[in-house]
């Protein structure tokens, strides 16, 4: 299994955005959408943007890893919070959640999840039947 492993110019990229972020509050889709074309562009990584949420943008590492990094300090919280729930739960919890290898300030790398989640009206309907 090859480790994924960010180049010293990621690293520089990551640190200086996370440097400069402000204190960014994503209210709407409009401003995430913005943040997330400014973090790309910005950041300038040669991996495929795969999604975004409120405070994160997620970049494939083509090798079964992503990478996440926070477009907010509300991002930033939530790697925090992903890299301690894996690392202090229990054994029992851990091997269904996917794995965090690598981590540092605003960013985290996992394991990708391999498959699609079933949307909601999906489960729905499965419980229903």
């Amino acid at each position: 299994m090859e480790m994924p492993i960010l180049s010293n110019d990621d690293l520089m990229s990551i640190n200086l955005w996370i440097l400069n972020l402000e204190h960014q509050r994503i209210k709407d889709s409009a401003t995430k959408l913005k943040v997330a074309a400014q973090a790309e562009e910005s950041l300038n990584l040669n991996y495929k943007l795969i999604g975004s949420g409120r405070g994160r943008i997620v970049f494939d590492l083509y090798n079964e890893y992503v990478l996440k990094i926070a477009i907010s300090h509300r991002g930033i919280k939530s790697n925090l919070r992903e890299i301690d729930i894996y690392m202090h739960c229990p054994d029992d919890l851990r091997k269904h959640l996917c794995p965090v290898v690598d981590f540092g300030v605003g960013w985290i790398i996992m394991k990708k999840f391999g498959s699609t989640l079933p949307k909601k009206k999906n489960i729905i309907i499965g419980l229903v039947k």
